[in-house]
Parts: C-alpha cells; sequence; structure tokens
C-alpha cells in the first residue's frame, strides 16, 4: 500500500491551487452579489449620534449637504462612507481623542472551533459600522480573517506580507507597511498566510537562546511595539490570536489592553478553557519573574470570557445551558452576560459571501431578514458590553461622538 510520494505532493498541490481558485472566484462573486449597507430614517440617526433624521434633512434642504436619491428620486440611504462624512459634519465622529490610547482587542482561546475569528471579524464590522478607524490584525497562520477580508493568503498574501519577518528581525517600525484595504473604508488588516506558523518557533529558539533577561524581555515585547507603531491612525485594533500557547501568545498577552475568550458552551470547550486559564496564569508568571530582575512594570490585559455557539433549543439545550451556567459560575463577573447564540444561517451563509450581519441591508440574498435581525441584535449585545468594560476606561476623555451627545442626552 501506499503511494509515490512526487505523487502525493503534486496532487495535494493541485488540490491547494484549485481551491483558492474557487476561494477566488467566492469572493469576487460575493463583492457583486451584496450591495452596500445603506442606513435610514432611525439607524441613520442612530449610527450618525443624532436625536433623529429630521437635522439631516434640514441641512440637505439647505444644500448644506448632498441628498442621495435614485433615477425616480428616492432616497437611496447613506452608505458608511457617507455616514462618516455626516458624522463629521455634526461632529459626532467616534473617534478617541488623541491623548487617548488606541484600544487593542485581542480574540484567544487555545482550542480551535471556538468561533474566535467569527468573533473578532464580526467586532471589527461592528466597530467599523460605528464610524471608528479599524485595524484588524491576523495572528493566526490559518488566515481565516485574512480570506473573510478578501484575500488569499499563500496566493496573494506571502511571509514578508505578514507579521512574521518583523517579530523574527525585532524590526519595531515595519507593521504599517503591511496594511491592506478591505471591503468597509474604515477597517483595514495586517494579514497572515501559513508562513507565520515558523513564528513560534523562530521566536522561542531566540528567546531561550537570550544571553541576558534583557533580550528575553524583547523577544517578548515585539508584538506591542509593532502595533504601538501602527495604531496612531486608529481607535481600535482587533487581533485574531493564534490558537495556540507559546511565545506568540505570550507577545500578544502583553500587547493587548484586553484578552477576549471564546468559550462555545460545550464541556469540552469549557475544560479546555479552564486548563487554559492555568496555561496563561504560568506565562504571566514567567513574564513577572522576568520583569522584576529588570525592574520594569509590565501590566496584564483585563481579560473576559464570552460564551459562544449558545443553543437554547434542540437536543443539546439542556447540555448548552448546563455549561453557560459553569461558565457564568467559574469566571464569574469576568463572564460577559450575553451568550452568542448558534446564529448557523445568518453566520454561515454570511461568511460565503464575506460579510457579517453588520455589513449587509435587511433584505440580502445571503440570509433572510429575520436571521440577519437576530444576528445583529445578539452581536450587538455583547460587543456593546465588550466596547463599555473594555474600552471606554481606556478612553477617558469620551470619544467626539460621546462628547458631542453628552450636550443632547441622545443615545451614544
Amino acid at each position: 500500500m501506499g503511494q509515490d510520494l512526487s505523487e502525493a505532493i503534486d496532487r495535494l498541490r493541485r488540490f491547494h491551487h484549485h481551491g483558492y481558485s474557487v476561494l477566488d472566484t467566492l469572493t469576487v462573486n460575493a463583492n457583486a452579489a451584496i450591495p452596500e449597507r445603506r442606513y435610514r430614517g432611525d439607524d441613520l440617526a442612530e449610527v450618525v449620534g443624532l436625536p433623529n433624521v429630521q437635522r439631516i434633512y434640514a441641512e440637505e434642504r439647505s444644500g448644506a449637504l448632498p441628498s442621495p436619491r435614485d433615477d425616480n428620486g428616492r432616497r437611496l440611504g447613506s452608505t458608511l462612507s457617507e455616514v462618516m462624512g455626516l458624522q463629521a459634519h455634526f461632529g459626532t465622529r467616534p473617534w478617541r481623542h488623541p491623548d487617548d490610547p488606541p484600544a487593542i482587542v485581542a480574540f484567544a482561546n487555545q482550542k480551535g472551533g471556538c468561533w474566535k475569528t467569527t468573533t473578532s471579524w464580526w467586532f471589527g464590522s461592528y466597530c467599523a459600522q460605528r464610524g471608528l478607524r479599524v485595524l484588524l490584525v491576523d495572528a493566526d497562520p490559518q488566515a481565516s480573517l485574512t480570506l473573510n477580508c478578501g484575500h488569499l493568503p499563500d496566493i496573494n498574501v506571502h511571509d514578508e506580507d505578514t507579521l512574521g519577518p518583523l517579530l523574527v528581525q525585532g524590526d519595531e517600525s515595519g507593521a504599517a507597511d503591511l496594511i491592506r484595504p478591505t471591503y468597509l473604508p474604515n477597517m483595514q488588516i495586517i494579514p497572515s498566510c501559513l508562513g507565520l506558523a515558523s513564528v513560534e518557533m523562530s521566536m522561542t529558539t531566540e528567546l531561550y537562546g537570550a544571553d541576558t533577561n534583557r533580550e528575553a524581555m524583547d523577544v517578548l515585547l515585539r508584538l506591542q511595539r509593532l502595533l504601538a507603531s501602527a495604531s496612531a491612525d486608529y481607535d481600535v485594533l482587533v487581533v485574531d490570536g493564534t490558537p495556540s500557547l507559546g511565545v506568540l501568545t505570550t507577545n500578544l498577552l502583553l500587547a493587548a489592553n484586553l484578552i477576549v475568550t471564546p468559550v462555545p458552551t460545550e464541556i469540552t470547550d469549557y475544560a479546555s478553557t479552564v486548563a487554559f486559564n492555568e496555561l496563561v496564569a504560568d506565562q504571566l508568571a514567567s513574564v513577572q519573574r522576568l520583569a522584576e530582575t529588570l525592574d520594569i512594570d509590565v501590566r496584564s490585559p483585563e481579560i473576559f470570557f464570552l460564551p459562544t455557539r449558545y443553543s437554547q433549543e434542540g437536543t443539546q439545550s439542556l447540555g448548552s445551558q448546563e455549561v453557560l451556567a459553569l461558565i457564568q459560575e467559574t469566571f464569574g463577573d469576568r463572564a460577559l452576560s450575553t451568550p452568542i447564540k448558534k446564529h448557523d444561517a445568518a453566520v454561515s451563509n454570511l461568511t460565503l459571501f464575506r460579510r457579517t450581519a453588520f455589513d449587509v441591508n435587511a433584505t440580502n440574498p445571503a440570509c433572510g431578514n429575520t436571521a440577519r435581525n437576530h444576528a445583529v441584535a445578539n452581536f450587538r449585545a455583547v460587543f456593546e458590553e465588550i466596547f463599555e468594560r473594555g474600552i471606554a476606561p481606556l478612553w477617558p476623555h469620551g470619544t467626539d461622538f460621546m462628547r458631542a451627545t453628552d450636550t443632547r442626552g441622545s443615545k451614544a
């Protein structure tokens, strides 16, 4: 039994190239099939940061603002780019104050299938659709986030296009050159590809071969410095972490302000996350000992636990509810209060079109209106809690949006 190695290698590479050709076609078709989201009525007023749309209409009538209409004179609604123009016009942009730091939010867990990439992608989209300036950072060699944003890993994204070489070389200033566009005007990405997997081994070898404690600490702080060099023009950096626990994850712990750990409401995932906590604690303890020898202050990020893939119906509902109770009991107030439900129709169908529910209109060809609205409501509740508990404390000056609406009493 068995086959010639050359034949096996050729066959696998044909599979790879054919598969990515299919994915490329799907991406092109998706961009053509999904029209850009447009905001109207109350949704438009809310995202702009106004009590109602009458102020917008008044500015249109005065000629101070354009009035987007179709050939029949009907209102088209406002695209995200137009929404951001309205925010600038009314002084309601949700940007951080220049004296406040960019928020670096990482989604991380050692177990695959926990919706780590899904939640990081959807959170980035949620923030961008509010008008925030978002930089996605794909630190996972599987590069699913990169693919979801329209770039093909290992086809048009190669090792030199990722953070990998900069992390290995200790280059602290080249991250901005890696930034690529996505399908949203205010959301960009630093992509990933399979080659990023080799970085873990290289950095581990360098860490344990370091001649001094300062050299070792330098290895652990490289991602922090790289992200700092690329963050000036952004409000939120969203990092999709690697599904492992090594030097890259330690770098992520030291670079992020906030870690969100997705936990599917199944007992094996709960058990894996419990073990993940001990491993993270061991890593932080090693960092603490190293920092003490150098007399430097190293801070831990805030860590929250997000129940995902929750089901209230069907044969698995009892188990899902029991595990949700275990997550809430174990992690206490560090467990986010709203679990993310499965939303199979919305998540799976929209991923095929390289979009989240926040990116599409209620009437869209990818999933029904009801499925889309349920997903938006659920994910939005989760992300608002992340924003309020994890990001708002980083911004003591508030945002343009908060400052403008505080005087009016309208909801931010």
